[in-house]
């Protein structure tokens, strides 16, 4: 009778790990644009919309800096645009992942004052390229006006380089 128990427990403990492990369950990631991601995490079947790490943007003698930080559905990082012959300007960003679109407040201080922009990035093939789009000034803050026709092509995208090459962006 003990022996009976005995296997009867061994069966059913190797059942109920058989049905755990051989049910896998995949989260859709996708989402709209209208609502962030809960988990931007990719299963192992997916590829990363954008990976962390160091960005640069070069237009002749204009270039842009970019470190790139994520958790989750998270962006934050640090930003610099070096412009040929203008005032560049430095800051940090902080925003959202949604879909292949990077949201984000830049924080900045150029010419001795501190202003916020939106700047949207949109992700493609591991690069990110910046929107181009009328803006406004509305609460303290640079927005775009309609974002239905920002223009994502318009400038060169930023590319991942090595970070060690890159000058230190904070």
């Amino acid at each position: 009778m003990m022996m009976r128990l005995y296997y009867l427990i061994l069966l059913t403990t190797i059942v109920a790990c058989n049905n755990s492990s051989g049910t896998t369950t995949v989260k859709d990631t996708t989402s709209s644009s209208q609502t962030p991601h809960n988990n931007a995490t990719t299963s192992s079947f997916s590829q990363p919309v954008i990976e962390a790490g160091c960005y640069q943007q070069v237009l002749k003698k204009d270039t842009a800096d970019m470190r790139l930080e994520m958790k989750d559905s998270i962006i934050s990082g640090y930003l610099r645009y070096n412009r040929f012959q203008k005032d560049g300007n430095i800051g940090s960003f902080k925003g959202v992942l949604r879909d292949s679109l990077l949201i984000v407040d830049y924080t900045f201080r150029s010419e001795g004052m501190t202003s916020v922009r939106e700047i949207i990035f949109k992700a493609k093939n591991n690069q990110l390229y910046e929107a181009v789009g009328k803006r406004d000034e509305r609460t303290g803050k640079n927005i775009y006006v309609s974002k239905d026709t920002l223009q994502y092509n318009a400038m060169p995208p930023f590319v991942k380089v090595d970070c060690n090459k890159m000058a230190e962006v904070k």
